[in-house]
C-alpha cells in the first residue's frame, strides 16, 4: 500500500477530489475504496486521471515507516 486515508465519503467527494502522491519510479496502480463499516450507496466512483507533475521531478519523498 502506497497511499491510505480514512474519511466519510461526503467529506471525501466535496473536499479531497485532487491528492497528490509520489512514487519513486514508474508503477502500476491498482485503485480502490475499502470501507470499514458497511456501504455508501451514494458513492458514485467514476475512475481516477492520473498526471504526472514536472516540478516534483527529483524531488525526494519523506520515508515514513
Amino acid at each position: 500500500m502506497v497511499f491510505r486515508y480514512h474519511t466519510y465519503t461526503k467529506l471525501m467527494a466535496g473536499s479531497y477530489t485532487d491528492w497528490v502522491v509520489q512514487l519513486d519510479r514508474p508503477a502500476k496502480l491498482g485503485l480502490y475504496l475499502r470501507f470499514l463499516s458497511g456501504s455508501d450507496s451514494t458513492l458514485r466512483w467514476n475512475g481516477a486521471t492520473i498526471y504526472r507533475l514536472p516540478a516534483f521531478d527529483g524531488a525526494v519523498g519523506p520515508v515514513v515507516e
